[in-house]
């Protein structure tokens, strides 16, 4: 404001000034010595253009996403054998009042997951019956959203699933970071809820590379669902025969186990770890 009034006086004071020297110019001279002023004060001013942001204009994305992994199709969500995947559909993309609260406020998309997140629309959500994903990679799935539903500049991220984990995906540590980012994790879970009795052994490392003569561990991991604490034994075979077994205990969580193995010959061999409580 103050550099406004000062520009418009200087002017005022220079046009002045210039009227009172000596006999009348010539109009032309005038008019120049009038625009030279003109822009002396446009300068002075400082002008500036202020344009919004299309940015700050745009609502943040809602992602839905949508576990497609076979097990989704256990009919135990509801009477007359609702799957649990058409109930999940039925909570979300065909309740109408939801999306319509959920798209005032937000870019509503849609993704579909059993491994990684994969954008679908709505159409194809509505067209799919029986998915048949072969995992339910939750934490793959949270943190592939993250970057595959534009979430950078934060958002909301809605999990639906029947709730477990049947990969090393820590899906805790994904909603983590997504926290972290300013981005709202939200789950909704469809199905019974069941007390499974299951042992699993899970492989830490797919294949192991090692020279003649030379001895490495081979690992895995057994986890135990729902059964209590107990002795097994846990096998290490070898094209089908025993090579070695150990006792170990067990209880619900997880329980690393390894296995030393030493080949002498070079040559692809295959192994497996089997358990028995």
């Amino acid at each position: 404001m103050h550099t406004a009034l000062l520009a418009v006086a200087s002017a005022a004071a220079i046009t002045l000034i210039s009227l009172r020297r000596g006999p009348r110019s010539h109009p032309a001279l005038l008019a120049i010595r009038g625009l030279v002023i003109g822009v002396l004060a446009i300068i002075l001013l400082n002008p500036t253009v202020s344009r919004s942001s299309e940015t700050s204009k745009r609502k943040k994305p809602f992602l839905i996403l949508l576990d497609t992994s076979r097990s989704m199709c256990t009919p135990d969500a509801g009477p007359a054998e609702v799957t649990r995947f058409t109930a999940a559909k039925r909570l979300t993309s065909e309740n109408l009042p939801l999306l319509a609260e959920i798209r005032e406020k937000y870019d509503l998309r849609y993704f579909g997951f059993s491994d990684k997140p994969i954008a679908i629309t709505e159409e194809s959500l509505t067209n799919l019956v029986k998915p048949n994903g072969d995992r339910t990679n939750l934490g793959a799935a949270l943190a592939g959203s993250l970057t595959a539903g534009g979430l950078a500049a934060g958002g909301h991220i809605l999990l639906v699933s029947d709730g477990r984990d049947t990969d090393d995906s820590f899906p805790l540590e994904a909603a983590r970071a997504a926290k972290a980012q300013g981005i709202k994790v939200s789950t909704l879970c469809v199905g019974k809820t069941s007390r499974a009795r299951d042992l699993q052994v899970v492989a830490r490392r797919a294949q192991v590379y090692a020279s003649p003569g030379q001895t490495v561990q081979l690992a895995a991991e057994i986890r135990d669902t729902g059964i209590a604490r107990t002795r097994a034994r846990v096998d290490l075979m070898r094209d089908a025969e025993r090579v070695s077994s150990q006792s170990v205990v067990v209880e619900p969580g997880r329980k690393e186990i390894e296995f030393p193995v030493t080949q002498h010959k070079k040559g692809l061999y295959r192994y497996s770890i089997a358990v028995t409580p």
